[in-house]
């Protein structure tokens, strides 16, 4: 047996992400490189280059030696250059002015071997794109006129196309349990792009609600499937990454092979161009691998359900689930061997992930053994890293559109992973954050008549103009909270609105004399929301200018005390209220609160304070 723990994963993370266009896989490198060019001049490792389009002055650093003369000196010569990025094939070569050739083999800053004479015009391009593997080059501040110093910022970003998107979905396949693992396949995926093992999946953990919020990029309360017993008519989904791969290229060959038959109610029908449930996890395999050789495809999905059935079978984290771990971790090495073999491995973002983990030989609730899950990403120009910021089942999708160059639909809530990589940072914080206390509340709801065991009642804070609630206040009784909540000015870098809300619980069922549903807040890139937001009403998610997500660089982690559960109502689904408290990175409580659908395990660490 192992014992099962989620892994906390804090590090930083970078990914330039290819354009999908570019050079055939087998073709000519653009114009066809030649040898006897100058050699480039580097300097180990890339630094940040400004990329300024367009014309304009050289705007790099003077040299001494070469600084403006008295009248009648010869112009001063200035050399020009900047830095490549991005670059993994050989061949590229640059020219200044349509000469002067530079052949570049590595990343790193580059000059020109000519100098320019002050006040003349520069100009340069691409001669001839890398090839193995192919990519395309372009130039941003590569035209001007030399004005009083080097020209030293000129921008060349190599990217390789991504031809080709794998995703293998392992059911079952809890991030708390895979790290525990012996898997050198998917070890070896992890060393070579970005991950965690703590994206959240949503509730119910099932497989349907799961399987369905990663291919269409939205929460179940969006999508309509909610148990595993849901068959197509029952409600109106989101549109599959399936369908966006379609719409946005008819052509593309696109297949999915699964070994679990429900896996077909929820692709549209006849968008795949194959769709099959060959047999066991090793025909599944064998199939799919065998069309990707023939067909070559921009999508296909391998979903394998072996892990979920040692542990529906013999409980998760036991000796028979190690064994289908490591089991499926050989058949993601045949997969891995097949791409190479193929010659694709170059121009193909490869996704690992999983639906759901389990604890004993179920799975269902909201703990921390059932809903972590592993993410794991390797596409062209990946720089490895382990991905920090909170991310969802439902960014997968997302992630696979935007590798594939594909608009994500509006009515997904789902977001790129790959957003926060793709040649940004992180937004920059602001200067600083406006928070004050508030002491006048507004009741939300209370648990009288619900049967459960200890009283509770949510209030809502009701901060001045300009300032907006962080979340919901928790408190063991029915009278109004005694301590101030706090609310913080609405200040670009330092607060934005939620992206949506997942509906966490509501107490139908219960019999109270009041009705409640608690949505908890989905951030945006870089951002945190700290509390839950209680609706008097079951089915209305709560509208985005509720509350304010804070900027992580104004945050500390927090300690999730607990207040409340519904034990001994008769509400269908089980509740957890947690107060979010201060812990020993210090901070201030922001009187928030967090909930859970389960009574006593507030699973993976979310609780957090400001730092003021």
């Amino acid at each position: 047996m192992i014992a099962a723990r989620p892994s906390m994963i804090v590090a930083p993370l970078a990914l330039a992400l290819a354009c999908s266009g570019g050079p055939g896989e087998g073709g000519d490198a653009g114009s066809g490189a030649t040898s006897g060019g100058a050699s480039a001049t580097t300097s180990g490792g890339v630094s940040e280059g400004t990329s300024s389009g367009g014309e304009g002055t050289s705007g790099g650093s003077e040299s001494a030696s070469e600084s403006e003369g008295t009248s009648g000196d010869p112009p001063a010569l200035r050399s020009v250059g900047g830095v490549v990025e991005g670059l993994e094939g050989s061949g590229l070569r640059l020219l200044n002015l349509g000469g002067d050739p530079l052949e570049i083999a590595a990343d790193g800053v580059f000059t020109f071997a000519t100098p320019l004479a002050e006040g003349a015009s520069y100009e340069v391009t691409v001669d001839a794109d890398p090839a193995s593997p192919d990519q395309g080059c372009t130039v941003s501040g590569g035209s001007g006129t030399i004005a009083g110093a080097d020209v030293d910022d000129v921008v060349v970003r190599c990217r390789t196309p991504i031809r080709h998107v794998i995703v293998i979905g392992v059911d079952g396949l809890g991030g708390a349990y895979l790290p525990q693992v012996d898997t050198p396949a998917i070890d070896g995926v992890i060393a070579e792009g970005v991950s965690t093992m703590l994206m959240q999946n949503t509730l119910p953990t099932m497989s349907a609600p799961n399987w369905m919020s990663m291919i269409a990029g939205s929460t179940p309360d969006q999508h309509g499937v909610m148990s595993n017993e849901w068959s197509p008519g029952d409600s109106q989904p989101t549109p599959t990454i399936f369908a966006v791969a379609r719409q946005h290229q008819p052509a593309a060959k696109i297949g999915v092979f699964h070994d679990w038959d429900a896996f077909d109610d929820l692709v549209e029908p006849g968008i795949c161009d194959h769709i099959e449930s060959p047999g066991d996890e090793d025909q599944t395999m064998a199939a799919a691998l065998a069309w990707m050789a023939a067909e070559r495809p921009e999508l296909l999905f391998i979903h394998l359900d072996l892990v979920d059935h040692a542990g529906h079978f013999y409980g998760w984290g036991g000796d028979a689930y190690v064994a289908a771990v490591k089991k499926a971790d050989v058949l993601i090495g045949q997969a891995l061997a097949a791409i190479d073999a193929e010659g694709m491995a170059p121009y193909t973002a490869l996704v690992i992930s999983a639906d759901h983990g389990g604890e004993g030989l179920f799975h269902g609730d909201d703990t921390a053994l059932e809903r972590p899950i592993p993410i794991i990403l390797r596409a062209p120009q990946v720089a490895p890293g382990m991905i920090l910021r909170e991310v969802r089942i439902f960014d997968i999708a997302a992630t696979i559109a935007a590798f594939l160059g594909a608009e994500a639909p509006t009515s997904w809530l789902g977001r790129p992973l790959v957003e926060a990589l793709i040649d940004k940072e992180l937004p920059a914080a602001g200067e600083a954050l406006d928070a004050i206390e508030v002491v006048d509340f507004e009741w939300r709801y209370d648990d009288v008549g619900s049967g459960a065991f200890d009283d509770v009642s949510i209030w809502r804070p009701l901060p001045p103009p300009g300032y907006f609630s962080l979340g919901d206040v928790v408190v063991a009784g029915y009278e109004p909270p005694v301590e101030p909540a706090r609310a913080v000015r609405d200040l670009p870098g330092v607060s934005a609105p939620p992206l949506g809300f997942e509906r966490i619980w509501d107490d139908q069922g219960s019999g109270g004399a009041n009705d409640v549903a608690l949505w908890s807040p989905i951030a945006p890139l870089g951002y945190a929301c700290l509390g839950t937001v209680a609706q008097q009403v079951y089915d209305a998610p709560p509208s985005p200018e509720a509350i304010r997500c804070l900027h992580r660089d104004f945050l500390r982690r927090g300690e999730a005390s607990q207040v409340w559960n519904d034990a001994g109502s008769l509400a269908w689904e089980d509740a957890g209220l947690w107060a979010c408290e201060v812990g020993v990175d210090g901070g201030v409580a922001s009187g928030s609160f967090i909930a859970r659908r389960h009574h006593d395990d507030p699973g993976y660490a979310k609780c957090w304070t400001l730092d003021l």
